[in-house]
């Protein structure tokens, strides 16, 4: 039952940061780059990728400023988050189309990931670590 509780907070989570990705592309999106987007399918991916690179120069200068705190960093994705919905104010089919992929492409990774090297590393690690 633990498992199926750890799953699906990791997935709520997983689209708690897509969307906050999204809302600081939309963001750089609107009042940077003017929104010169117009087609709906492609908008989300290029504003994901907008976001991902405000998120990189935003950690980039809170490390050179040695600004690390987990109160910070849940604060800007909680902006980001809600950025999102600011210029989106209700869920869409393509919002629910990107719930579906992130659910189909984690459910691929645990089924892709088959642990081949158990035996010649994972065992024996876990052999020594519990003798």
């Amino acid at each position: 039952m633990m498992v199926i509780f750890n799953t699906l907070f990791f997935l709520i989570v997983l689209i708690f940061y897509q969307f906050s990705i999204i809302g600081y592309g939309k963001l750089i999106g609107k009042y940077i780059l003017d929104n010169r987007i117009k087609n709906e399918n492609y908008d989300k991916l290029i504003f994901f990728f907008y976001g991902l690179i405000s998120l990189n120069i935003i950690g980039f200068l809170l490390f050179i400023f040695s600004v690390t705190n987990i109160y910070l960093n849940i604060i800007i994705l909680i902006f980001g988050f809600f950025n999102y919905f600011k210029f989106h104010r209700k869920l869409d089919k393509n919002d629910l189309i990107i719930i579906l992929l992130l659910t189909i492409m984690f459910v691929g990774i645990l089924i892709s990931k088959t642990h081949e090297d158990y035996i010649p590393y994972h065992f024996s690690f876990i052999d020594i670590v519990s003798n």
